[in-house]
């Protein structure tokens, strides 16, 4: 029998976190951004996952993909379980039906992450009315219709956790997402009022409230102004990325916090709203540049040929005239290294073995100038070349690819290259993870990578190497300039 908690130990549990292997999730919106991203890591974790979303076909390739994943031995003795599910979200009588058949043949769900409706990017202004049934569908009722359809299964099972993905700008009131902030402000309301009202059968609910979520949704260009336009290229350094609004619902999954942040905008927002004339300023300024835009947008200006064109090729001359200028000065040097790093590869297929495994690469760039030029194509970019050497299986076998570092757009380092054993010609492909400037010495010593044949897509080995810092004085004495 569960031992009940007194009055106080209620009110002032600790937040114990609690594993997660085995357990059943179920994630809506499971096809791309954060449900995708989340679905990702509760499988690395050896959760069994129950995916839904409204493209069939999406949901089996995840499902496939995902696979492939779980077969790295994170969780060994738990073997991942994956459901597929395609359901429109709007329709209540489909959700209602999937609630029903999923308790009669499923024990219990021990989480669910309702992430449907999480995020809208188009404009809504409260005063077109003829958005507010699609809206209304897509980020109100088809959350709520998600929640109460699994209430009936986590009150009975008395445990579970609902996970509701809202939005953080229902903190901050902007013009041109009325109808959004509205909307998720509702569903938020309903998540925290729940928090309270499921205690007494020992469900917890969290309310997630990312900012800005970057989805990778494409943009059509030609509907928005030059200002959009230039704020959706920069999307990927003031955006959050789904990974990181995913390790906060993983997170949010091990505790029992009412309310989980992702974003210090968040309190910088709703601190703002505390504090007049802010709100106001802040409100008056956008409207008065939505204004602008729009009186731009009416008048009989030629804004591409008489405006932007003259302007790019000004900011195109004065791009030139600076690359000739240090042309000049330094000229074309270039700049090489040597990096060493070892670790254990692992089959994923066959007798499902563990091999040692060693790199030894060289990689720089011809051109520093091109290098480390934002403007170019190959920005950051580097040539490698260098030696593998996988225990059984190769010997200092000649690799060639590239090397990238995306600090800036993707917190990541990236090695992609090609070697030949066994008369077969191999692609290896790793990733230095999550680096920033407070974890370097960690995010710059482990590399994550997989081996898969060339032309072939499925995954034979996974690996894990490190770089020993110990080498990190041998490195920098390899370092030479080029000429």
């Amino acid at each position: 029998m569960k031992k009940r908690k007194g009055f106080f130990q209620s009110i002032f549990k600790k937040k114990e976190k609690e594993g997660l292997a085995g357990k059943y999730v179920l994630i809506t919106g499971a096809t791309r951004g954060v449900g995708l991203e989340t679905a990702r890591q509760f499988a690395e974790v050896g959760c069994h996952l129950i995916l839904i979303d409204n493209n069939y076909a999406e949901l089996e390739k995840i499902k496939e993909r995902l696979k492939r994943r779980t077969l790295v031995p994170v969780y060994p003795k738990n073997k991942v379980e994956i459901q597929t599910y395609a359901i429109n979200a709007t329709d209540k009588m489909a959700v209602q039906y999937l609630a029903s058949s999923l308790s009669e043949r499923l024990e219990r769900i021990d989480i669910l992450v309702n992430n449907v409706g999480a995020s809208d990017q188009r404009i809504s202004k409260t005063n077109k009315s003829e958005q507010w049934q699609q809206l209304l569908e897509e980020h109100l009722w088809a959350p709520l219709y998600y929640m109460y359809a699994f209430l009936p299964l986590l009150k009975k099972q008395k445990s579970g956790h609902i996970i509701n993905v809202s939005s953080g700008q229902t903190y901050f009131d902007l013009p041109t997402i009325g109808l959004h902030t509205a909307l998720k402000t509702a569903v938020s309301t309903v998540s925290e009022l729940l928090y309270y009202e499921l205690k007494q059968y020992d469900v917890r609910v969290t309310t997630l409230s990312p900012y800005f979520v970057h989805t990778g949704e494409r943009l059509e260009q030609e509907e928005h102004s030059l200002a959009i336009k230039l704020a959706h290229q920069l999307r990927p350094l003031y955006m959050q990325k789904p990974k990181k609004v995913a390790q906060k619902i993983l997170e949010a999954a091990q505790t029992t916090k009412q309310i989980e942040v992702s974003n210090a905008l968040f309190k910088i927002a709703k601190g703002i709203n505390l504090v007049n004339p802010m709100p106001d300023f802040f409100s008056k300024g956008l409207g008065m540049a939505i204004a602008k835009n729009e009186e731009w947008q009416e008048s009989d200006t030629n804004w591409q040929t008489e405006i932007i064109e003259p302007l790019l090729m000004k900011l195109y001359g004065l791009k030139n005239m600076l690359e000739g200028m240090a042309y000049a000065s330094i000229g074309e040097l270039g700049f090489r290294v040597d990096e060493t790093m070892k670790g254990e590869q692992y089959w994923v297929r066959g007798e499902r073995k563990t091999q040692a495994m060693e790199l030894k690469l060289n990689w720089g760039a011809d051109s520093l100038l091109t290098w480390s030029n934002p403007f170019k194509e190959d920005f950051m970019t580097n040539y490698l070349e260098g030696t593998v050497t996988i225990e059984g299986m190769c010997e200092a076998a000649p690799c060639y690819g590239q090397l990238e570092l995306r600090y800036f757009t993707e917190q990541k380092i990236r090695y992609k290259f090609e070697f030949e054993a066994n008369e077969e010609t191999y692609v290896f492909e790793g990733e230095k993870r999550d680096i920033y400037p407070w974890n370097l010495p960690s995010a710059h010593a482990n590399c994550f990578g997989e081996l898969r044949k060339v032309g072939d897509s499925t995954l034979l080995a996974t690996s894990t190497l490190q770089f020993n810092w110990k080498t990190l004085p041998a490195m920098l004495r390899s370092f030479e300039w080029l000429k």
